[in-house]
């Protein structure tokens, strides 16, 4: 039976200020650390990226500049994965908390009938507040060149 194989990585937080010095001090041990678990279980389909890619929904170029040198290493070790991301809540540009839109939607779970606007109306204001706050991200995903 074909085999399927997957790397999923998580909270990077990129463009976090302490950052600075931590990645400069880790990365050779991660690229090990990867080495070895592509000895175990690669070769890689695909490489899953969920959550806090970068620290708060601007640094996606600084993100592109680490994923850049881990496709170049996975590479290395013979895989070439396909790059599927899910935002996180520090993937987004922070909204206004004055923005009524903002209020209403930290209700969700209360809120029934902002519920089953956002969901109804393509053109719910509450539907337009989450994919402004994630343009970036969007703009990012449809155009970065890691698959």
């Amino acid at each position: 039976m074909p085999a399927f194989g997957w790397l999923h990585l998580t909270d990077l937080h990129r463009g976090m200020e302490e950052q600075k010095h931590l990645w400069s001090n880790f990365e050779e041990m991660f690229f090990k650390d990867l080495e070895q678990m592509h000895e175990r279980s690669g070769p890689w389909h695909v490489l899953f990226f969920t959550g806090d890619l970068v620290q708060s929904g601007v640094e996606f170029t600084r993100f592109d500049e680490i994923v850049d040198r881990l496709y170049g290493r996975v590479r290395e070790l013979g895989s070439n994965p396909v790059l599927l991301t899910v935002p996180g809540n520090h993937d987004l540009k922070r909204p206004d908390e004055k923005d009524p839109a903002a209020k209403l939607l930290t209700q969700w779970t209360k809120q029934s009938e902002v519920r089953e606007e956002f969901w109804r109306d393509e053109n719910s204001p509450y539907r337009k507040f989450v994919t402004e706050s994630l343009q970036q991200y969007s703009d990012w995903s449809k155009k970065h060149t890691f698959n």
